[in-house]
Parts: C-alpha cells; structure tokens; sequence
C-alpha cells in the first residue's frame, strides 16, 4: 500500500497484502511515517497473508485494524529492520476491536520474512 488504507470488508481467499512498499528492498531504519495502517471497518474473513515493515528497536510498525468482525485463518509475515529491541514492549500488529469478537472465530500465524 503507497499510502494509509481504509476498506469496508474484506474478504481474502489464500491472498497476499503488503502493507508496505518498503517491505520488498532492503529494510534499513525507517522515520515515523514510512509505516502504514490498513482499517477494515467491516469484516475481515477468508485467509490472507499479510506482509508488515518493523522498527522493533523503535516500537513502530505497520497495522491492521478491524473494526467489523474478524474470522478465517491469516498469517502476519513481518520483516524487521534489523535492529533489536532493548525492552520487551508490546507492538500491536493486529487490532481486532468488535465489542462481540470470538476469540475462537479467527486463526492467526505470526512468521518471519522466511515463513519461520
């Protein structure tokens, strides 16, 4: 995605989002907006492999939002900059925020650049 996305649902069938363009060449620190967010304000359903960019080092990346109800099975493929984190603060990848969301509607895969 060029920019910051939002979508009504979405509906992926073994599909692939990059999220950030930067994701396909080399990963070197980012500034404060070279992350982008994709909100779903409706539904997110089927099974879709999303590709985030990560600061760890800077607690910064890319997000998916979902403001509908969330199901299927998706798979988060994060490539990180390279540096590491010093503490061990919590970077949300992933907003599921339906009041009503299961827990047990949706499957989620977290891998690294290499599927591991």
């Amino acid at each position: 995605m060029p920019q910051n996305t939002v979508l009504g649902n979405l509906d992926g069938k073994d599909g692939q989002l990059t999220l950030n363009p930067r994701n396909k060449g080399a990963a070197e620190p980012a500034s404060g907006d070279d992350f982008r967010t994709l909100t779903v304000n409706g539904d997110l359903s089927g099974s879709v492999r999303f590709h985030y960019l990560t600061d760890l080092a800077q607690h910064r990346g890319d997000q998916v939002v979902v403001n509908g109800l969330a199901s299927g099975n998706h798979t988060l493929s994060v490539r990180n900059t390279g540096a590491e984190p010093a503490d061990a603060r919590r970077l949300t990848l992933l907003a599921l925020n339906h009041g009503a969301q299961a827990a047990d509607a949706v499957r989620v895969n977290l891998v690294n650049q290499n599927g591991e």
